[in-house]
């Protein structure tokens, strides 16, 4: 993992995972957030604006919220599968059809659980502890985010949150 990110640069371009509420309230108005099910529904309709799955996008930055609970729905295998095959290829068309180039747009996801991410440093990846039947295994988080690009992923630290962060980042939607 890259050294930490301590400007707002997560709030106007690429791809974070966001896990502190006062971080997210920072974004000023809170932007109307989208279900991970009207993400992919609005795909679907092409990102058009007229879609009924369309949000207000002025301010250039989509937070998505669900994504936990749809790996928590799975088995950890099934669901590295579905990041890969499935959400990985919305989020690359959100960047170059939604948001027109990575520049140009901030995507993020709200994750309520922090302390289920954990930065592996000995392979260098992210991974998301599994609960209920699945507690126990994890699923490799960074390959269906960020495509396997944690080299270049930043923790977003502030002031008041220290080392722990209030997320990550990668500059571009990829």
């Amino acid at each position: 993992m890259n050294t930490p990110l301590t400007d707002i640069v997560w709030k106007i371009q690429g791809i974070s995972v966001l896990w502190e509420v006062d971080a997210l309230a920072s974004l000023g108005p809170l932007p109307e957030a989208i279900s991970l099910r009207e993400f992919f529904l609005w795909h679907g309709d092409g990102w058009r604006t007229d879609s009924p799955h369309a949000r207000d996008l002025t301010r250039r930055c989509l937070v998505v919220a669900g994504l936990e609970a749809a790996l928590d729905a799975m088995d950890p295998d099934d669901a590295e599968a579905w990041m890969e095959e499935t959400l990985l290829p919305v989020i690359r068309r959100c960047g170059s059809d939604l948001f027109h180039g990575e520049q140009s747009g901030a995507l993020i996801f709200w994750m309520v659980w922090k302390d289920r991410l954990h930065h592996r440093h000995s392979d260098s990846t992210v991974r998301w502890s599994c609960e209920g039947e699945y507690r126990g295994r994890d699923i490799l988080f960074s390959r269906g985010i960020w495509n396997g690009a944690f080299g270049d992923v930043q923790r977003i630290e502030t002031p008041e949150s220290g080392d722990e962060g209030i997320g990550f980042y990668l500059q571009r939607i990829s």
